[in-house]
């Protein structure tokens, strides 16, 4: 059987032993770290430089041998490079970033590396309690499906009742996303916690009869327990937390029993560093990510960005998987305009990548409203932009913030992290969220 065949049949056994868990880990590791060395041209040349050979790595344990690699890596190679020789970097699929962390990538998948991603989203979906015939509204991103993810199985599955899903956009106002998900009424509602709680805050201010679902899935952003006691207060849902990203697909959920996160062993090894030692259970640490199934671009030993707090080895709830306890990822606040909206930052994000970004100046960025009529963008170029490629990007931003905003754009060195430590690529002082969240 294949590596992906493996993690197929991982992700659809129940109750897998941690024995074959590790057992796929270390040769999956041993599979992916011989095939960027002999066929990823990023990979020949980083391992040259730390003279790495393919054969030192036998598992899990060996992974330290290994150099970490960081967005800004994928960032300033050529896509030719970051692709396994023999595969075409423009006939993969795509997975265009929401730049939640400020330092956008764009990975590249073959359709059956996605499929197993999928399978990974559907044990995460039923070990969280949802069921195949639960009405699922996501509030979130809506990006184009790229032409090449042939979804047929997917449309079958919800023609038949299965899996139904209807996405309605963050972007959109609160108010009109929550008239949007009473007109569902769904029984799980799922998508980024600061979108969601925000539509709460506009249930509590005018309820709607008929949205009470039965769970609230949260992702993609931070949430804190003030978010979760507003949830579940005029929802009446149970709310649970999983994580992941466009990089390294799923990497953890929340155990319904336990509270902790249960880490997708079968499909990533996840390190907690802490100034490069594996941190311990409920210390912090940066994560450091191993995809094990993304062979046409990996992602070894990938510097997420995040910080999350160390689990024990085991959950308590006989899972037989390792755990983190807390995430302290992304964090985005919406921005008050003089007109009376509330941006999402997405509508400053997704343009800026869109420009920017696509056209591979911008390495990292920043948003921070100062006031009610000004914000700030501070930009670290991976090259000088020319005089029209900044013009457009400001022009455009200045479209989506209106003409009673002004928009201060700052080409820096760096952006340094919040006093405590998080990076936050969108952020008010006029209020947040996430102030009172612990450490924020």
């Amino acid at each position: 059987m294949t590596g992906l065949g493996r993690a197929v049949a991982l992700a659809l056994r129940r109750h897998p032993s941690p024995g074959a868990i590790r057992a796929f880990q270390d040769a999956q590791l041993r599979r992916l770290v011989a095939h960027a060395a002999d066929r990823v041209p990023f990979y020949q040349r980083l391992f040259a430089r730390h003279g790495v050979r393919p054969a030192d790595v036998q598992g899990l344990d060996d992974l330290r041998r290994l150099p970490t690699t960081e967005k800004r890596d994928f960032q300033t190679t050529p896509a030719r490079d970051l692709v396994a020789r023999g595969l075409d970097p423009d006939r993969l699929i795509v997975h265009r970033t929401s730049g939640s962390l400020g330092m956008p990538v764009f990975p590249r998948r073959t359709w059956l590396e996605g499929r197993v991603g999928a399978l990974a989203r559907l044990r995460m979906l039923h070990d969280l309690g949802v069921r195949p015939t639960d009405r699922r509204a996501g509030v979130g991103l809506a990006r184009p499906r790229s032409r090449r993810a042939r979804d047929r199985p997917q449309r079958v599955a919800r023609a038949l009742g299965f899996y139904r899903s209807t996405s309605v956009s963050c972007r959109q106002d609160p108010e009109a996303i929550a008239d949007a998900l009473a007109a569902i009424a769904p029984d799980v509602i799922m998508g980024y916690a600061g979108a969601i709680a925000r539509v709460v805050q506009a249930v509590a201010r005018r309820p709607r009869p008929g949205l009470s679902p039965r769970l609230v899935v949260t992702g993609a952003e931070v949430v804190t327990p003030d978010m979760r006691r507003l949830i579940t207060r005029h929802l009446g849902a149970r709310v649970l937390d999983w994580y992941g990203s466009h990089e390294a697909g799923m990497v953890a959920w929340e155990c319904r029993r336990a509270g902790d996160y249960h880490v997708w062993t079968p499909g990533v090894a996840l390190e907690v560093l802490v100034d490069g030692r594996p941190a311990a259970p409920g210390e912090a640490g940066e994560a450091v990510l191993t995809p094990l199934y993304s062979f046409a671009m990996p992602f070894i030993r990938y510097r997420q960005g995040d910080l999350v707090v160390q689990g024990d080895p085991a959950c308590p709830c006989g899972a037989p998987f390792p755990t983190i306890r807390e995430i302290r990822g992304r964090m985005l606040d919406y921005f008050r305009l003089p007109d009376g909206r509330d941006l999402h930052p997405y509508e400053l994000t997704i343009p800026l990548l869109d420009d920017a970004a696509a056209e591979g100046w911008m390495a990292h960025y920043q948003f921070v409203q100062e006031t009610l009529d000004r914000v700030t963008l501070w930009i670290v170029p991976v090259r000088p932009p020319r005089p029209d490629e900044l013009a457009r990007a400001g022009d455009t931003l200045r479209a989506q913030l209106g003409p009673a905003v002004t928009l201060d754009i700052h080409l820096v060195d760096d952006i340094p992290l919040g006093e405590n430590g998080k990076f936050r690529v969108a952020r008010s002082r006029l209020g947040s969220l996430y102030e009172a969240a612990p450490g924020g």
